[in-house]
């Protein structure tokens, strides 16, 4: 791997570094970080030895146990959707004709705002247990919008994805773009936040940490504009 050029700005010049998370608020011990010197691209390496996971997962992947935190999230992300998509000029009007697709959903928050906001809103994902929990703290019927597991079988587009903390969990950045592509429809929205190494984004399951210039770089690969 160290070897190879920096696959976003194909630099050969690269550091190897440990971090110490231990005194960090999230403590996944000490890391080995291979980080481009040029786009500060960063991979852990870590993460490729115990090759602990990969796939979908994500920021929504977290416990809220009480039904007014749970509403008051769902508000919230509703909200931002909302403001998202009114920055690229998509009325409130227009949003309730499209169709939505929160890849790597974890606790389906935003299949819950998105039923507010889209004509449908579907999530989809490797682990179900956040999705059901949520769902019965909510104390609605079991929705039918969860994808689960392999969704390479799907065969609808979808106007908007949205993948929050997903792309970091690829090995292979690729496998996340070609999934992406297939789903969305011709001149659809892409959604994707990453964390970075700066900001105690990691995490122990993470391969890639992003920068601007990195992200930009694979978007624009895949002529994302």
């Amino acid at each position: 791997m160290t070897n190879s050029p920096c696959k976003f700005c194909f630099s050969k010049e690269k550091q190897i570094f440990e971090l110490d998370t231990t005194n960090c608020e999230r403590d996944i011990g000490i890391r080995n970080i291979e980080q481009c010197k040029k786009c500060k691209h960063s991979i852990d390496l870590t993460t490729f030895d115990t090759k602990q996971y990969q796939g979908q997962g994500g920021a929504n992947s977290y416990i809220l146990n009480n039904k007014d935190d749970i509403l008051y999230a769902i508000k919230m992300r509703t909200f931002w959707l909302s403001s998202l998509l009114q920055e690229a000029n998509i009325n409130d009007d227009d949003i309730k004709t499209l169709t939505y697709l929160d890849f790597g959903c974890g606790n389906g928050i935003n299949i819950h705002s998105g039923l507010r906001l889209f004509k449908s809103a579907y999530g989809s994902d490797l682990d179900i247990k956040y999705f059901l929990h949520i769902n019965k703290c909510l104390e609605v019927p079991e929705l039918n919008n969860l994808i689960y597991g392999d969704v390479s079988n799907i065969q609808e587009q979808f106007d908007i994805i949205s993948a929050f903390h997903v792309l970091e969990h690829f090995s292979n950045e690729d496998e996340f773009f070609i999934i992406i592509k297939k789903l969305l429809k011709k001149n659809g929205i892409l959604i994707c936040e990453v964390p970075t190494l700066t900001n105690d984004g990691y995490a122990p399951n993470h391969y890639n940490y992003f920068t601007v210039e990195s992200l930009i770089s694979i978007l624009k690969k895949y002529n994302f504009s």
